[in-house]
């Protein structure tokens, strides 16, 4: 089962490395956990996982489906 999360304003997020605080993205493409100091992929998800800021502001009015 696929673990989510809730913002504040209660739009769900999906706990992955991809919505993750401690991403960082090396200059050859590379997604690396700076927390762990390993290579990661966008679905892998630790119990250090934090929510990004950027998600943490998302309102579901943001979301538009095409």
């Amino acid at each position: 089962m696929e673990k989510m999360a809730f913002n504040r304003f209660k739009v769900p997020i999906r706990r992955c490395c991809a919505s993750c605080l401690h991403k960082v993205i090396g200059d050859d493409g590379v997604r690396i956990c700076k927390k762990m100091n390993l290579v990661v992929e966008a679905l892998f998800c630790c119990n250090l996982w934090t929510m990004a800021k950027q998600w943490i502001d998302l309102r579901i009015s943001r979301i538009k489906v095409k």
